[in-house]
């Protein structure tokens, strides 16, 4: 469970299926497939994760900051079954 302060990250799926958790309590959830983009905002906290236990996840990812910035922070992520 992290942000990138005030950096905003891009992600395209090349492959594979994600899921990604934010908002209140990360109680929104977001499926991408192959050839989706997904926008986190600066200072979103959030999680992703492989949607698949089978599958590849490949993604292009893209920050508009000069290195990486992770914050962590506490929580715990819901329960959810994986496809």
């Amino acid at each position: 469970i992290h942000h990138h302060g005030e950096c905003e990250t891009s992600i395209y799926i090349l492959r594979g299926r994600a899921r990604f958790y934010s908002g209140e309590g990360l109680s929104e959830i977001v499926d991408a497939n192959q050839g989706d983009f997904i926008y986190v905002p600066a200072f979103e906290v959030h999680v992703e994760e492989n949607a698949s236990d089978s599958e590849e996840l490949v993604v292009l990812l893209s920050r508009n900051c000069p290195g990486p910035v992770v914050h962590y922070v506490e929580g715990t992520l819901p329960a959810r079954p994986r496809a």
